[in-house]
């Protein structure tokens, strides 16, 4: 790999991938019937979509508060500066990511309980990973 920065968006979406297939694996363990009118026939809980977007934020605001997004590029420095941990970043965060959420319970094609616990999967997946150096 050749630098820093390679290796980060490697981890990060490898991270995305595993995140996703594992809540596919959860929803195999659970078995936890879709909605009535879902057109999708496997098993919806957790919600492999509200997972892998948690993830996807999360992972890019602790990123950013950590200040790893800034590696010598001007163009990240600001984005960093612009992410950095506060309760208004955290809320807008938190709050685009359950509206994903909620839209995607809007079409059936999950209930509230399984989005919900997709988002938890999700978020404790980021905590993890970002976390994880190999």
């Amino acid at each position: 790999m050749g630098s820093t920065r390679s290796w980060q968006i490697v981890h990060f979406t490898a991270g995305m991938y595993v995140c996703g297939f594992g809540a596919k694996l959860l929803q195999l363990l659970f078995r936890h019937a879709r909605p009535k009118g879902s057109h999708k026939h496997s098993y919806g809980m957790p919600s492999a979509h509200s997972s892998t977007v948690c993830y996807l934020a999360l992972y890019t605001l602790f990123c950013a508060a950590r200040h790893d997004l800034a590696n010598g590029l001007k163009s990240w420095r600001l984005l960093s500066e612009m992410f950095k941990m506060g309760p208004e970043t955290t809320m807008k965060t938190s709050w685009v990511i359950i509206s994903l959420c909620i839209c995607h319970g809007c079409f059936s094609h999950h209930t509230p309980v399984q989005i919900w616990s997709g988002l938890v999967y999700g978020a404790c997946f980021a905590t993890i990973w970002v976390h994880v150096n190999w």
